[in-house]
């Protein structure tokens, strides 16, 4: 993934710290428990406008790929590089 970015098909509400995914498509939304602001910046940050590299950067390899890991295994990542290879 190169530009990393939260499916623009799904809406984000911030509530007391937390991020609700709002799933139209899917069974339910879910619930990310943001545990601090630097989480909280991460999830902000992957809007698809910046490259892994300046995400691992701005926020360590390991927390953004954990991330990215996670939010994956959710399906609620893409990536926004393959906007440029759709005819």
């Amino acid at each position: 993934m190169e530009r990393p970015r939260i499916k623009r098909t799904l809406e984000l509400v911030t509530s007391g710290g937390d991020v609700y995914v709002l799933r139209p498509a899917e069974e339910g939304d879910l619930r990310i428990e943001l545990e601090d602001d630097a989480a909280r910046a991460l999830l902000a940050a992957l809007d698809g406008s910046r490259s892994l590299d300046q995400l691992e950067l701005a926020f360590g390899a390991d927390r953004t790929r954990l991330a990215l890991k996670e939010l994956g295994r959710l399906g609620l990542v893409e990536d926004a590089t393959d906007d440029e290879r759709v005819p």
